[in-house]
């Protein structure tokens, strides 16, 4: 129980720095739109992924392969 207390103080004494705004961080859209270009402002199809590319497997697993086991009395 005494953990929970001190998290519990330290919590307070964050929410009573940060609630002046000592930490406030500028606002993403802000800093999006102060950097942005006109060219940059169009919007844009989002760029698809690449697929994962498949990999070999590891050792231990080669390893497992064509083993029989018996997990809580089950084949």
């Amino acid at each position: 129980m005494k953990h929970l207390a001190a998290i519990s103080a330290a919590l307070v004494e964050v929410v009573a720095v940060t609630v002046d705004g000592a930490f406030k961080a500028p606002r993403r859209f802000v800093a999006l739109a102060a950097a942005a270009t006109p060219r940059a402002q169009a919007p844009t199809e989002p760029t698809p992924k690449a697929p994962k590319r498949p990999r070999a497997p590891t050792p231990g697993q080669t390893a497992l392969e064509g083993v029989e086991f018996e997990e809580g009395g089950v084949d």
